[in-house]
């Protein structure tokens, strides 16, 4: 099959899974971009994710998807996905050094139905649920290589201050185990303010400096600065979340 026929496969797919047609044009979109610059293993991930029976499994691909995107637009180059059998979703280049990306979503699955909850009432994640996500994650990371576990989440961010706390955690079990972590280079989260129009700031990045390769000085402000979405994008998604939902 060529790629426009993937495509098709994948939104009847979609369909049968239940996404909202909004979702089913977005990862279109994202799909119609990485091709567009040329990100190889595209195909690859469309034909996983033809072989998926659930929503739940469909929609781990589609953050891989969305985030691979942002690593474009950010210009990562030599981006792949799925470039092994087994292992990180996600290789690419910044300047001259490969890393690879391992991203996971939070559970339960709230983001499939962003537009039917009250963004300022979801649970929050803990440091607890955090640091378990994580240590799932190590045994697919890249043994030698710059590794980082990816949060990503449109609706469950953590704020500030349980930011800080996610942090400490997370040293303090690394500093308890630091074998078993030795491959973590570090974790971006998604921030809590990531809606917020006035400040664009959306990920924040945990560096392990005790990895076998931890990130540099300059990969760190890189990965630290990264923006889910432009600031159009940003007005757009913000000003459909807060229309006032109207009641019979």
């Amino acid at each position: 099959m060529n790629k426009a026929q993937l495509t098709e496969k994948l939104i009847e797919k979609m369909r049968v899974l239940g996404y909202k047609e909004h979702w089913i044009n977005n990862t279109v979109d994202w799909i119609n971009r990485l091709n567009n610059v040329r990100v190889d293993g595209v195909g690859k991930l469309i034909r996983k994710m033809l072989k998926v029976n659930s929503k739940l499994e469909c929609s781990d691909f589609i953050a891989a998807l969305r985030f691979t995107n942002i690593l474009a637009r950010h210009n990562f180059k030599e981006i792949q996905l799925e470039p092994y059998a087994s292992g990180p979703d996600i290789k690419a280049r910044w300047n001259r050094k490969f890393m690879y990306f391992e991203v996971t979503r939070r559970r339960p699955e709230v983001d499939e139905w962003v537009d039917d909850f009250d963004l300022d009432n979801l649970p929050l994640e803990t440091p607890e649920n955090i640091i378990s996500k994580i240590h799932a994650k190590v045994r697919q990371l890249k043994y030698g290589e710059i590794n980082v576990v990816v949060f990503w989440s449109d609706t469950s961010r953590v704020k500030p201050d349980e930011m800080s706390k996610a942090f400490e955690f997370i040293r303090d079990e690394i500093k308890r185990n630091p074998g078993t972590y030795n491959k973590l280079s570090g974790v971006l989260f998604t921030e809590n303010e990531a809606i917020n129009v006035n400040r664009l700031k959306q990920y924040y990045l945990f560096p392990n400096e005790n990895a076998l390769r931890p990130i540099g000085p300059r990969l760190v402000n890189k990965l630290n600065n990264l923006l889910v979405y432009d600031r159009k994008q940003l007005e757009r998604r913000y000003a459909r979340w807060r229309r006032p939902k109207l009641h019979s």
